[in-house]
């Protein structure tokens, strides 16, 4: 408490008679996303009592779990901040860590104006939004500050946009995290140099080959600091400063000398000639990462919900070549293998984002529900990670087949299992079935998972392998959450093109089952028994396992495309599988690359692959690679249905 006390007094002690410190809490800023912080803050106050009357107090709230804005939730969080505070200073600002998707940002903003007009908060603000969306939110109330990260690695178009929206009505920007999370102060260098546990060692920036080619800013954000004779971080603290008048940087510390040597750099004023050659450096630069894992929400998308790497089976799968079918071998990965993956996508999360986790009812031995089993064992082990995932299961299949019953009764009987395998551990965010089943009007499925959703037993609904017709059909019954397809750069087939277009019309997520470019795993992998995984070997193998003769050479046909993306990856320093995942991302907003993995390097491999930023350059040189390709053998043998 002493020292962050003393932090706190620094920085007030050292403003001009009348002004006010902005200090920034979080209902959410604690140990395991608990009240510490505001318990803190409130002991503060309560032996500095003069100290409130010259701090203006802003306090975020999650906008997910128990904290959404929805029914009472606003309410709820505005008292539970100010029985924290226990009356020692005023909540004077209240805003959403993130845009909630699920509720019109209209109804949030006219919620959090009736807490004020009941006097339990003073002013109003919006984090992390976009312009179009701070726009919307002031013509429904007045928004005191908007908050956003701004930084000289971090100042993208949509920065450059909410700052001019808020300059046009009137609202302060409060710039967080001016010194990209510490980096650009030329004090963190290797991902060493970060505190063993430290959340930013999850962030692809801070990893070690990011840090490496990142450090070309910080060297020359350094030169002309010292030419200026000051600190690094004093330099990028009054860049942003001088981004206008109602920017407010707001670096973070705990410490009374950094503090101070903060409060310091908002004081420096750069002449022109020194913005012109920052400008140069940053508008040159070329960051490496992303801001945060693809599972994080992202500023301009409004997406609440990415997926990182995710877990999809716990068992290798063995070939019946009688009936050329694939059984699920009794090997499982280990739990704490598998928890490890999940905990490590979750845990790179920003306050606020959920991790897309998919699991199947029949993705274990023999079809059996031990994936689920295992998914609820983390559950009941790590019960606080629960409300950090959003789980869409699939099913609709008959019990110990392949194939697709999609009829109320399987319907009703598969979410039944999904529930009681899961035992209470963690709610059935989506259900979605695996395939369309011909048998059944796709009308009459999703009134039936509409009718189920109605008695509480699941929350949204989903639809996968399905055909642009089909997902329009589906929408118009129920309104469908996530639609999931296959999508790589080998699997962009024009119905593909048709789906991901049909769900940005109807507003719909499409999560897209990837295939990175990886080498076939272990033996037993179901990889083997696929048409684009056969390679050069007798026709005896083709006809028991009933594959066309002349798809047997396609994995060595279609290594082709595989060299050819690797070249593009090599010159843009990624690996070939982050290349596809960052190529699936740029399709669209409403994309989620959904790559699967029970490795902990593999998930946060992923997850910065998802963060690439791909060159206007880039994705033709890739789009023609895809184009050109001539890819042999099908995505599933010839008896699957593909496209419902």
């Amino acid at each position: 408490d002493e020292q962050c006390f003393e932090a706190i007094k620094a920085g007030i002690d050292a403003l001009p008679p009348g002004a006010k410190m902005l200090l920034v809490a979080g209902e959410f800023y604690g140990h395991k996303l608990s009240t510490t912080n505001l318990e803190m803050i409130a002991r503060f106050f309560e032996k500095y009592p003069s100290y409130a009357e010259r701090a203006f107090l802003s306090v975020k709230v999650s906008t997910t779990g128990n904290t959404s804005l929805q029914s009472r939730e606003p309410q709820r969080s505005v008292e539970t901040i100010n029985e924290k505070l226990r009356g020692t200073k005023r909540l004077d600002l209240f805003e959403c860590a993130r845009v909630d998707p699920n509720v019109p940002i209209e109804a949030s903003i006219a919620a959090l104006a009736e807490l004020k007009n009941e006097g339990k908060l003073d002013h109003i603000g919006m984090s992390e939004c976009s312009a179009a969306s701070l726009r919307r939110g002031n013509a429904v109330h007045p928004i005191s500050i908007v908050e956003i990260e701004i930084s000289p690695w971090s100042y993208e178009e949509e920065t450059k946009n909410v700052i001019a929206t808020a300059n046009e009505l009137g609202i302060a920007v409060a710039g967080y995290s001016p010194l990209g999370r510490g980096f650009l102060t030329g004090q963190i260098k290797r991902p060493e140099d970060l505190p063993e546990g430290d959340y930013r060692h999850h962030l692809p920036r801070f990893q070690e080959d990011a840090m490496r080619h990142n450090n070309a800013i910080v060297d020359a954000l350094s030169k002309i600091a010292r030419k200026k004779n000051i600190t690094p971080a004093q330099l990028s603290i009054a860049w942003v400063g001088a981004l206008g008048p109602h920017v407010i940087p707001l670096p973070g510390s705990s410490h009374v000398k950094r503090t101070l040597e903060n409060c310091a750099g908002g004081d420096v004023e750069l002449t022109q000639e020194e913005l012109d050659e920052t400008n140069r450096v940053i508008n040159s630069a070329d960051i490496q990462g992303g801001r945060y894992p693809t599972s994080a929400t992202l500023q301009i998308s409004h997406i609440e919900t990415h997926c990182v790497g995710v877990l999809v089976s716990r068992h290798t799968a063995e070939t019946n070549n009688s009936s050329r079918t694939r059984h699920w071998k009794e090997d499982p990965v280990p739990d704490e293998q598998c928890f490890e993956a999940i905990k490590a996508g979750i845990d790179a999360l920003p306050p606020g984002a959920k991790m897309l986790l998919v699991a199947g009812e029949f993705y274990g031995h023999n079809l059996s529900t031990a994936n689920l089993e295992m998914i609820a064992r983390f559950f009941e082990k790590y019960p606080d990670y629960a409300e950090k995932a959003f789980l869409s299961v699939k099913g609709g299949l008959v019990p110990n087949s392949y194939q697709p019953d999609c009829s109320p009764a399987n319907l009703r009987r598969s979410v039944e299992t999904i529930n009681e395998k899961l035992r209470g551990t963690k709610r059935l965010d989506l259900f979605e079935s695996a395939r369309v089943d011909p048998n059944v009007p796709i009308e009459v499925s999703i009134a039936a998972l509409a009718e189920l959703k109605n008695e509480g037993k699941l929350d949204h609904i989903g639809m996968s392998e399905c055909s642009a017709a089909s997902l329009r059909r589906g929408n118009a019954v129920h309104p469908i959450s996530i639609v999931e397809i296959e999508i790589s750069p080998w699997s962009y087939e024009e119905e593909t093109k048709n789906v991901i277009a049909t769900a940005n019309e109807l507003g719909i997520a499409v999560a897209a089952s990837t295939c990175p470019i990886s080498p076939l795993g272990r033996e037993g992998d179901f990889r083997r028994i696929l048409p684009r995984f056969q390679v050069d070997v007798s026709c005896s193998f083709s006809s028991r396992h009933g594959f066309d003769t002349e798809v047997i050479q396609a994995m060595r046909h279609n290594f082709a495309v595989v060299d050819a993306l690797s070249e593009i990856a090599k010159k843009k320093n990624v690996t070939p599988a982050q290349l596809s995942i960052a190529w699936v991302g740029a399709l669209g907003p409403h994309v989620i690359p959904l790559p699967g993995s029970s490795h902990v390097k593999r998930t946060l491999e992923n997850c910065a692959g998802g963060d690439v930023e791909l060159t206007q350059e880039e994705l033709d040189e890739i789009n023609r690679v895809i184009n050109s390709a001539d890819i042999q053998g099908g995505r599933y043998p010839t008896a699957a249905t593909l496209w419902g």
